[in-house]
């Protein structure tokens, strides 16, 4: 029997995580697969391998794993899959299907579209726009988020950057780069929920407008869990990408 498992990344914020169980729960109800579930890479339950016993106890015998992350990394690329390969080690009859994460597309190039749109940027050549990222170790998810800049920047004909919270470039010193050429710097988190983040980012802002008093910066709103996403997702279910042997 089929069964299709949504993994979520998992963190410190229960509304956060709240927001990726509504958001995943009301998707399932359009997915015609007979069995559903969820779980969280990190720190929540249900983790991984609980979300597949959940499924092997429902009589799957085929789970295609969905990571309902926005860019490959370290988490989807190698985190996930050896705890799957582990969880063959368990269930040898059990066959897992591994999907891509949502990655970059036109969709989503269209919902950062809208990002800045929702905030009022107007397409001037006084304006430029910073992708801020949380940073990974892998440097595929580096270069997954320079070519959302690209595709961007190509769309609104206007400077795309990319900067980070954890990882070089850092945001503020990418924005301060954007800031000797441009009037104003439109800043969007790409993640599904900013949380605590939203407090650091900003303090850091309003430092920053302290040193450039007649420039302009506006932080818009995360990509968040939206609808404009499900079609991506909806090809990641019936797109098994790859099957994990143990």
């Amino acid at each position: 029997m089929e069964a299709i498992l949504f993994v979520g990344h998992g963190g410190r914020s229960p509304v956060g995580n709240q927001q990726f169980i509504d958001y995943i729960e009301a998707f399932m109800s359009e997915v015609d697969v007979p069995i559903k579930e969820f779980a969280f890479h990190e720190r929540v339950e249900p983790n991984i391998s609980q979300a597949i016993a959940a499924c092997v106890e429902k009589g799957a015998t085929d789970i295609t794993v969905v990571p309902v992350l926005l860019l490959p990394g370290l988490h989807a690329n190698i985190e996930i899959p050896k705890e799957l390969t582990a969880a063959k080690e368990t269930y040898q009859n059990l066959t897992i299907h591994y999907s891509n994460p949502i990655g970059i597309n036109e969709k989503v190039i269209e919902l950062l579209e809208k990002r800045l749109m929702e905030s009022g940027f107007k397409k001037s050549n006084k304006e430029a726009v910073l992708l801020l990222s949380h940073g990974s170790p892998d440097p595929v998810a580096a270069t997954e988020l320079q070519k959302a800049s690209l595709l961007l920047q190509e769309k609104i004909n206007t400077t795309v950057m990319e900067g980070y919270l954890t990882s070089s470039p850092l945001y503020a010193d990418q924005i301060k780069r954007l800031l000797q050429d441009y009037q104003q710097v439109y800043i969007i988190p790409y993640l599904f929920f900013m949380g605590g983040f939203k407090n650091h980012i900003e303090e850091s802002l309003s430092h920053l407008m302290i040193d450039t008093p007649k420039k302009s910066l506006t932080l818009c709103e995360c990509i968040g869990y939206v609808d404009e996403l499900k079609p991506i997702l909806k090809e990641r279910v019936h797109n098994k990408d790859r099957v994990l042997r143990h």
